[in-house]
């Protein structure tokens, strides 16, 4: 909402309908236009938001670069998207979780290959950038992970981790 909201409400000595103030969204993309009421619509008919409901989030490692926004309020808006952090490395996943799981684990891209390569076979996992976090939320939409996915590797287009998995030793 616009802060006007909150200076017309207080003149008015109550809250006034939200509508006529709020935001469109992020105007750098028309994909994110509407997301605000998409949001309230969402919190309306559920009494929370839906956005990521089923899907577990676990962050790792607990230290993201510099550049990237702190693990903590990254988890915090995850969960006000209605998803449940994990704050332990998830178990392995079964053989029909490989392609399609409800636990994501997000990640740093810019902590390079061989941080990367620790945390993928801890997890067992593909790993998502924690951008996908933000667009899906800056949308309401949760995004499609392939599009996010930390592809592994060289200058030859890094190897992505989702096909080759093994889940029992």
């Amino acid at each position: 909402m616009r802060f006007e909201w909150v200076v017309e409400s207080n003149s008015a000595q109550e809250w006034l309908d939200v509508a006529p103030f709020l935001i469109e969204g992020d105007t750098s993309s028309d994909a994110s236009l509407g997301a605000p009421s998409k949001a309230l619509d969402d919190i309306a008919k559920h009494a929370k938001s839906t956005l990521f409901s089923g899907l577990q989030i676990f962050f790792s490692p607990d230290k993201f670069s510099r550049s990237s926004p702190d693990v903590k309020h990254l988890a915090e808006l995850a969960v006000a998207g209605g998803a449940e952090v994990l704050h332990a490395r998830p178990p392995l996943p079964s053989s029909s979780e490989l392609y399609d799981s409800p636990i994501i684990v997000i990640s740093d891209k810019e902590l390079g290959n061989e941080k990367m390569k620790e945390v993928l076979f801890q997890v067992g996992r593909s790993i998502v950038d924690a951008k996908w976090l933000l667009d899906s939320l800056s949308r309401y939409e949760a995004l499609p992970r392939d599009d996010f996915r930390i592809h592994i590797g060289g200058e030859t287009g890094g190897l992505v981790f989702q096909t080759q998995l093994s889940v029992e030793f």
